[in-house]
């Protein structure tokens, strides 16, 4: 026998002998040890839950009870705690035991529903993975029983069939799992299994944010591997904070720092990315006082003395805005004097500048492909890095990159981004996409109507669209001007135009003669002979007044027929830029300007006042920017815009061959293939 209950046995004994001879009874004492190991209390298998009229639940206890209901109306239950849902409301059913102890479960009945939901409709999973399906009822509805089951046991198995369904992917192939409520509603995820991932990759392996930034990342496997389950987590919570850790990872950069930002697939493989976190790009509003001290001493006998260049339709706004910052940065010590000039705009400026620098104005806007002959003529002063780093965090990155030379420095400051041309047109002759879809048809569907499409083929900046097209070479680089417009795609292009020419008259306008294309466009639209013209938003305002805004729509260029085929139309997407003359004398006070006139408080006011489509991202993302046909309309043309800086120089533009579409449209294109490239040969050679 074993010691230690030889000596429990020896020990119990003595008590009963010493409890005998102090006269006490052993019945008592053995009374004493039932009542230590007296029953369990009672429990019941709910306490509370949610049914849909209708619906039967049993409940059960740990111990023999009775069981009643608090609301016969609403729910009724059996000796055997078989619970129906008879009404909706809320009662409570009690189990009563045989000592009196009660525990009960609250059951709010609502009403039966009328349809499921499922979490998935598809998953696509690997051999081993398991996961987990919930379905959902309408929050008026109530289901307790929702059961799950699969269609092929043999591709995925169930573990957990009640309420949620679990289940593992045992082979590849495909299958359904289905829950179905206690009325017969049902609904299914179709689940693919393949093979389990062998490697998992990110969308990038390095990221660089800014303090308060957010970044996404999502995860890759091979075609035929499957992985339903992706989990994200970082490395230091303290620098990137994850937001959503499940299938795609996004998080919040918390503070400078390096972390790293790990994908993990079921089957333990990781894939990780690098994000640096940099600390917040400083904003120029909250060096206000800096710039203050430094306008002081720059100041010459208190007085800074400021020329601004700009368009003659910019001059009011320019003016009103000049105004304005003179209140922002006024100081002691010191005056502003600046006059507000007209005369040279952003087709101009440059020149001026370039040819005599020292006479020009300190603040000009200028068109973006003038940028490189202002940097090489050292005419333009680069950004100090206050304003270097506001415009490239402040900015859409497009703006940013035409805004800066081969350097990489910055040079200009983005003010807005349609210096180029799309389609502005009557809703009440197209009404559908696909009545915009091609040249040909819109031209038929103005005709029809009418009216005509007003595209200026004499114009050498309308015309390019159609070498473009055609797949013509044209670029500028290193000073040198190539343009292979003598070649079968540069035939292909002026025969195109050639097919349009002979349309004239037809619900086609190709040419603006001597009245000019904004006074075409303009007037066509007011009188009602125009129902669609290739322009840009310099023209926006002018047209919605003469159809009125609910008829105006714009969307990128139609197709044209070339050499046999559809192809999109191609156009220049240019940027009108501020920049600061290298020459100024008061290099603080012409940055801080040129800033102050493109930030985005200036940008939306532009928009608002004078329509012209912002680069800001803060303006960009505004409901009534994000919303407008012209800013809908560039960014759909935009990866048919070529950058004129990149493309096209003075040679080009000198070359003549705007005459050519003059030609073309004159003759109403009846231009034979020899005619046609002798004028090409005449236009290439005066380009080299």
């Amino acid at each position: 026998m074993n010691k230690y209950i030889k000596k429990s046995m020896c020990t119990a004994l003595s008590v009963m002998i010493l409890a005998g001879s102090a006269g006490a009874a052993v019945p008592a004492l053995t009374g004493t040890a039932i009542t230590a190991s007296a029953a369990a209390s009672l429990s019941i298998s709910s306490s509370q839950m949610s049914l849909g009229k209708g619906e039967s639940v049993k409940l059960t206890a740990n111990q023999s009870v009775t069981w009643r209901t608090s609301a016969p109306k609403i729910l009724t239950v059996d000796k055997n705690g078989n619970v129906k849902a008879v009404g909706t409301g809320t009662a409570w059913i009690t189990a009563r035991s045989k000592s009196g102890s009660e525990k009960s479960c609250k059951i709010t009945v609502k009403k039966a529903p009328t349809w499921v939901g499922i979490s998935q409709s598809s998953l696509t999973m690997g051999v081993g993975e398991t996961f987990t399906l919930s379905a959902n009822v309408a929050s008026d509805a109530g289901a307790a029983t929702r059961t799950f089951r699969t269609s092929n046991s043999g591709i995925v198995k169930m573990t957990k069939t009640n309420w949620t369904g679990s289940f593992t992917a045992v082979k590849p192939g495909t299958a359904w799992v289905t829950v179905r409520l206690y009325n017969g509603l049902e609904k299914s995820c179709k689940i693919t299994v393949k093979k389990a991932p062998t490697w998992v990759g990110l969308t990038t392996k390095n990221m660089t944010l800014t303090v308060g930034q957010t970044g996404t990342l999502g995860a890759n496997i091979a075609s035929d591997a499957g992985c339903a389950t992706r989990t994200f987590r970082t490395s230091n919570s303290g620098i990137v904070k994850m937001t959503r850790t499940n299938w795609t990872g996004q998080f919040k950069a918390v503070k400078p720092g390096t972390a790293w930002v790990t994908v993990r697939t079921y089957n333990g493989k990781e894939a990780s990315c690098k994000v640096t976190v940099k600390a917040p790009v400083p904003k120029v509003d909250d060096y206000t006082n800096n710039i203050k001290a430094a306008l002081a001493k720059e100041a010459v006998n208190g007085k800074i003395s400021l020329k601004v260049w700009c368009s003659g339709d910019d001059l009011k706004f320019e003016k009103s805005r000049i105004e304005e910052f003179k209140k922002k940065y006024a100081g002691s010590g010191y005056t502003f004097d600046i006059k507000v000039i007209g005369s040279f705009g952003e087709d101009s400026a440059a020149s001026k500048i370039i040819e005599s620098p020292s006479d020009g104005a300190d603040v000009f806007s200028f068109a973006d492909d003038q940028l490189d002959a202002l940097i090489e003529s050292g005419s333009i002063a680069r950004m100090s890095d206050l304003f270097s780093n506001s415009v490239k965090n402040e900015q859409a990155w497009d703006a940013v990159t035409v805004s800066r030379g081969s350097d990489y420095n910055m040079y200009a400051f983005p003010k807005s981004c349609d210096n180029g041309y799309y389609l502005y047109y009557d809703k009440r002759v197209y009404k559908t996409s696909s009545d915009l879809a091609t040249m040909d048809g819109m031209i038929s569907k103005a005709n029809a109507n009418g009216k005509s499409v007003f595209l200026n083929l004499a114009n050498p900046w309308y015309n390019a669209g159609f070498f473009f097209a055609a797949g013509v070479t044209i670029k500028y680089e290193n000073g040198k001007q190539t343009a292979l417009v003598y070649s079968d795609q540069g035939l292909n292009a002026a025969k195109a135009m050639c097919r349009l020419a002979e349309k004239s008259g037809k619900g086609f306008v190709g040419t603006s003669g001597t009245a000019g294309d904004n006074t075409v466009v303009i007037n066509g639209f007011r009188d009602g002979t125009l129902a669609a013209a290739v322009s840009g938003s310099w023209n926006g305002p002018a047209i919605k007044d003469a159809i009125g805004a609910g008829n105006l729509g714009a969307a990128k260029l139609p197709t044209v027929l070339i050499n046999g085929s559809q192809k999109q139309l191609h156009s220049f997407g240019g940027y009108k830029l501020e920049g600061v003359n290298n020459f100024s004398k008061y290099p603080v006070a012409a940055q801080t300007l040129a800033y102050y006139l493109t930030n985005a408080d200036s940008q939306l006011k532009r928009y608002q006042q004078r329509g012209a489509i912002p680069t800001c991202k803060a303006v960009q993302s505004d409901s009534a920017v994000k919303n407008d046909p012209a800013f809908q309309a560039i960014n759909a043309q935009k990866p048919y815009a070529h950058a004129q800086g990149k493309t096209t120089s003075g040679r080009y533009w000198a070359s003549g061959i705007g005459s050519l579409g003059d030609y073309i449209v004159s003759t109403k294109g009846s231009l034979n293939d020899n005619q046609l490239l002798n004028e090409l040969n005449w236009i290439q050679n005066r380009m080299s």
